[in-house]
């Protein structure tokens, strides 16, 4: 029946496309016409969605024949959705489908980072980031084998609809993340979040600069952001410094500083939007850098004057682990041309 219900749904629009020279009129009442058939035919494949998602228990991904149920539900939904998208083509981003599908588990985060709850803390984005990561994780396979039947990129759909939904809980804090300056804490955890979408092959690239864009839009933000990254970058920059000493640096002192080293260049790179990182780079990165260089000029001539040989390989062995630490990082063309 839903076939047969959608094969002529779509003859009549392929009549409607050939209708140019019956006239205006002609025209006009094969719209009336089919306008009321897909608004008929929208209504109830809501009704059959909804009625099987509360019978497999959706949001919980079924199996055997609940699974499915459910996948030839969703196809004929996709399936009436592609068939009316090539008459309104501004809607070719957007899918009903997805977003019912999609409404259980934006209830389920609206209720532990929305309402007052113990989950719902500012100071902590990382937990309503990790909280969608696992359930683009959990859900994703169901998209996948979905896309499957009926290509038409459902899984980006999915995330994109998820993205929106952190975006939103996001806008409704912003105020807050700016009066109490955690507006860094946001940015790597956003990084981290872009981070993980594009490791785990989810082929989702613009989240990092989707969400880093509700609060980094004007020249003004930026400038506070850069200056917040830089009393913390900054500060742990001078404790991972401190393990160094002048004139007795040993491999095992080096680590706080080659750790702290390797984590900022792995977090600028994946900042991702050129403008922050040359921003960031020139800011702080390069100050930092120029900050142990010189301390490691100044050591220089107490190990030449060192009269060991294994004195000499162990510094030697301490500066390589530095420089490795600062160019394990493939920079890119962008930032090919840096030196130390």
């Amino acid at each position: 029946t839903v076939g047969m219900a959608l094969d002529g749904l779509e003859q009549l629009l392929l009549i409607f496309d050939s209708a140019e020279a019956g006239g205006a009129n002609l025209r006009q009442r094969l719209e009336s016409a089919i306008g009321g058939i897909q608004r008929q035919l929208a209504g109830d494949f809501t009704v059959w969605l909804r009625e099987v998602m509360e019978r497999v228990k959706w949001p919980v991904v079924p199996g055997g024949e609940d699974l499915e149920l459910l996948l030839l539900t969703c196809q004929s939904y996709r399936l009436f959705e592609l068939i009316c998208d090539d008459q309104e083509q501004d809607n070719k981003k957007k899918s009903k489908l997805v977003e019912m599908l999609c409404e259980p588990m934006a209830a389920q985060f609206h209720f532990h980072f929305s309402l007052d709850k113990p989950t719902n803390r500012v100071d902590k984005p990382e937990w309503a980031l990790d909280h969608i990561l696992s359930v683009i994780h959990e859900h994703l396979p169901f998209f996948t084998e979905l896309d499957d039947l009926i290509p038409s990129s459902l899984p980006h759909l999915f995330i994109s609809y998820l993205v929106d939904v952190v975006k939103e809980r996001f806008i409704s804090q912003r105020d807050l993340i700016m009066d109490n300056m955690l507006l860094p804490v946001v940015v790597e955890s956003v990084v981290n979040f872009s981070e993980q979408l594009q490791a785990d092959d989810y082929q989702y690239p613009h989240a990092c600069n989707d969400l880093l864009s509700l609060f980094l839009q004007t020249q003004e933000q930026i400038d506070d952001w850069i200056n917040m990254e830089k009393s913390r970058l900054l500060d742990g920059f001078e404790d991972a410094f401190a393990g160094l000493p002048i004139g007795h640096l040993q491999y095992n002192n080096t680590e706080p500083i080659t750790d702290f080293l390797q984590s900022h260049f792995t977090y600028l790179r994946s900042l991702s939007v050129p403008q922050f990182q040359s921003q960031l780079l020139t800011s702080v990165t390069l100050p930092m850098l120029e900050r142990l260089l010189q301390k490691l000029e100044f050591d220089i001539p107490a190990f030449l004057s060192r009269d060991t040989d294994v004195q000499q390989c162990a510094q030697v062995h301490t500066f390589s682990c530095l420089l490795r630490a600062m160019w394990g990082v493939e920079w890119g063309e962008d930032l090919a041309m840096i030196t130390l």
